[in-house]
């Protein structure tokens, strides 16, 4: 993890796309990216100034955390879903579909997961992006959207012994009427 703590933005990015050819390949190899102290490192270069380094880093935790819910909750503890938000609203666009690919990848595995990216505020700034003129883009977001908002309402939604969806203890709570209890 050497390259990773090099000043050199060249060497960051190098580092961060050998570590993202590792990882992309199972999730024993992806957890072995991590054993190697990497994903602290990989977190802290989304903080560079550099956006090719930012784009080298997002990808790579996106990889790792697109493997399981383990491997996502890892890259959630690590720090790196609201520094990922954060490059979602930069300029550079091939940023933002990474970015945005990752948030997917980490959301799309729990409830839990999608609310930690909800709750960073992914919404707010992906929704925007669902009418941006490239299409790779808007693809991207459409499906970061789809895992994050559905996970989340799967983990929130229930269904009462009518088939009648609610949120919290009872149907009642959205005044849908008494559903016989």
């Amino acid at each position: 993890m050497y390259s990773l703590s090099e000043q050199n933005r060249f060497y960051k990015q190098a580092a961060a796309f050998c570590l993202r050819a590792v990882a992309r390949h199972s999730p024993e190899l992806a957890q072995s990216v991590i054993d190697s102290g990497a994903l602290d490192s990989l977190v802290t270069c989304l903080e560079e100034f550099d956006p090719g380094v930012k784009e080298a880093s997002a990808w790579t935790l996106g990889y790792i955390a697109g493997h399981n819910a383990e491997l996502a909750q890892q890259v959630v503890d690590a720090g790196a879903v609201p520094l990922l938000v954060l490059c979602v609203q930069e300029p550079e666009l091939s940023l933002k579909r990474i970015a945005a690919s990752a948030l997917s990848d980490i959301s799309k595995h729990t409830p839990e997961l999608a609310q930690a990216v909800v709750d960073a505020g992914a919404v707010a700034y992906l929704a925007p992006l669902v009418i941006n003129q490239d299409a790779k883009l808007k693809r991207q977001v459409r499906g970061t959207l789809r895992c994050a908002l559905g996970a989340w309402v799967r983990g929130v939604v229930r269904v009462c012994h009518h088939g009648i969806p609610y949120v919290g203890n009872s149907c009642h709570r959205l005044r849908l009427g008494n559903c016989g209890r």
